[in-house]
């Protein structure tokens, strides 16, 4: 009887390609990347994460060597290099606070290369009760201080710098958040990558409804096509589930930024 369900199952294999050990290995590794992938998806869901975004469109208002009527001088003394403005905006992009209590060390945008800072100022806050401050103690030193009250998702203010040097000058920020490992420059994750995830996803869901399918017409592979089928559907699910992580944390510029 043993020798007949085998044969049995290994000819329901070989008849149907649908049913292979790729599809268990493709199965299992869908469901286990998925689910994982998932997991961290949420919990940046949950988590702080605060973010920054230099707006590439950087204004030269003096160029060093060019005739010019226009002069700048700083602190009494005049400015010979390039004179360029630029904005960048720092925000909460994640669904949990942070508080001024939140911030282990302090949060900086500094030079990169390291130049002067001539003048820096709030441009623009969407909310007035996050209290947003510039500590401008360090400027001179291409060093910007910004604290806060509170940031709420999407919280956050947009900066303007009028810095000594080229439109190649660019910002980078630091600092230590709690719960955060690290301060990076935002990186929106494009649609086509969040469509290649709903199509995965769904793909795997209908393979697997197939496969189940194919098992329930069989004596001896139902219970295997059941198993195996729905292990493919729930690598789908995860996938899906993916998208949905990436969807709502990774997130473009706040609407009252753009």
């Amino acid at each position: 009887m043993s020798e007949t369900k085998t044969g049995s199952t290994v000819e329901w294999l070989a008849t149907h390609p649908l049913i292979t050990l790729g599809s268990v290995v493709v199965g299992l590794v869908s469901l286990i990347v998925g689910v994982a992938g998932s997991y961290f998806g949420f919990i940046t869901l949950r988590s702080r994460e605060l973010s920054y975004q230099v707006n590439p469109t950087k204004t030269a208002i003096v160029k060093s060597g060019q005739s010019s009527d226009l002069h700048v001088s700083y602190k009494g003394e005049n400015v010979s290099t390039d004179v360029t403005a630029l904005q960048v905006v720092v925000w909460n992009n994640g669904k949990e606070s942070i508080r001024s209590e939140n911030v282990l060390t302090p949060f900086t945008v500094s030079t990169a290369p390291k130049v002067a800072i001539l003048e820096a100022r709030i441009k623009q806050v969407n909310r007035p009760v996050t209290q947003v401050a510039l500590d401008t103690s360090q400027i001179a030193n291409g060093l910007l201080g910004v604290n806060w009250k509170i940031l709420e998702h999407n919280d956050g203010a947009m900066l303007q710098l009028i810095v000594a040097g080229p439109t190649s000058v660019t910002l980078k920020a630091e600092g230590i958040i709690e719960g955060q490992e690290k301060i990076r420059p935002f990186e929106y994750t494009d649609s086509g990558f969040h469509l290649l995830l709903v199509v995965v996803g769904v793909a795997f869901m209908v393979q697997g409804v197939k496969i189940v399918k194919i098992g329930a017409k069989t004596r001896f592979g139902k219970w295997f096509g059941f198993v195996l089928g729905c292990t493919i559907m729930l690598g789908g699910l995860a996938y899906l589930t993916l998208f949905v992580g990436f969807h709502f944390t990774h997130q473009s510029l706040p609407s009252a930024f753009r």
